[in-house]
């Protein structure tokens, strides 16, 4: 959520969180796609920069076994709701790349003792997560169960045995610049990348270099898009098709239920929005990539009220052409 200041610097309640997402809305470069990344234009750095940053992080997911059993660290994290624990990956993922360590896993991280012991490596035995687990359907107990694991290193090194971590609290309290400020030597390489890209796409890749579903939930995924009837996509492979013929689908997450609660309104300082307010968005997006493209838009929603407004609108959302999918609570 973002934060509202005031004229005067003070805090606001009444800034609508909404708007001031819209007014600081970034894009990924529309040249970055995976059908074009092998050969991105000479006159496009941000392009050029993020296929070869991207190229780094799968690097990190190949190490050799040497580099295995020297380098391997866990990544400290706090479990919270799914997307907030994907996103608390972020910060110990940078920090393990910009000092030349392979990711094995990540657990809790340790909540107790010094800013010396959290600021520095320290050896811990495996844990299970806390929230997201089931053995009666995983048995590693760990965020293998839902994404492909974050390097090739044995099961052993990532699942078992005891390995280095930093403290939890360090990361939960720095900043991603004070991350990249306290890289090591040897990541100059990675850091001019990073600056070339932008901090923006920085971490929106490095989010889906980490977001990558295991064979289970993958196996899922496309069931559940085969009953909402989401486009087939395997007519237009990597490099076969040009990009302006493939579909395009613009995902709207609009969340309600318990989140706009009087207490947690309070407590993020956030706004509820009907489906309309999310449609100025959908539309940048359409213009940035989806021209001469049919576009779908697929709406996950725990609002019956926006379910039905999307229904409402048929064929085309707010000047959006393409088919609408929603997705409402139950469903």
């Amino acid at each position: 959520q973002g934060v509202a200041m005031s004229s005067a610097g003070r805090m606001s309640s009444k800034m609508n969180a909404t708007l001031l997402t819209h007014e600081t809305t970034h894009f990924i470069p529309p040249r970055h796609r995976r059908r074009t990344m092998a050969f991105p234009a000479a006159d496009d750095p941000v392009a050029t920069a993020l296929v070869s940053l991207e190229a780094a992080f799968g690097r990190s997911r190949r190490p050799t076994v040497a580099q295995c059993d020297k380098h391997g660290v866990r990544l400290a994290f706090r479990e919270g709701g799914f997307g907030s624990t994907l996103n608390a990956l972020v910060k110990p993922m940078l920090h393990a790349l910009l000092h030349s360590k392979v990711p094995l896993g990540a657990q809790s991280g340790e909540s107790e003792g010094s800013r010396g012991f959290h600021q520095r490596y320290n050896m811990f035995r495996a844990q299970p997560l806390d929230l997201f687990r089931n053995k009666s359907k995983c048995e590693s107990e760990s965020l293998e169960c839902f994404l492909e694991p974050l390097s090739n290193c044995s099961d052993e090194l990532r699942l078992r045995s005891p390995a280095l971590m930093l403290g939890g609290r360090f990361l939960e309290i720095a900043s991603n610049a004070h991350i990249i400020d306290s890289a090591r030597p040897s990541a100059r390489p990675l850091l001019e990348l990073m600056e070339r890209a932008g901090h923006f796409n920085t971490i929106s890749l490095l989010l889906a270099h980490l977001i990558r579903p295991s064979a289970a939930v993958r196996s899922r995924l496309a069931r559940a898009k085969r009953l909402l009837g989401w486009p087939d996509l395997s007519a237009w492979a990597i490099h076969t098709a040009p990009r302006h013929s493939r579909p395009l689908v613009i995902g709207v997450h609009l969340r309600a239920g318990d989140s706009c609660a009087r207490e947690a309104l309070g407590r993020h300082n956030r706004t509820c929005e009907p489906l309309s307010a999310y449609l100025p968005a959908v539309r940048r997006l359409e213009r940035a990539y989806g021209e001469g493209r049919q576009v779908y838009v697929y709406l996950a929603t725990d609002d019956e009220a926006a379910a039905a407004d999307a229904r409402a609108m048929g064929p085309a959302v707010g000047g959006v052409g393409g088919h609408v999918e929603e997705r409402a609570a139950g469903a």
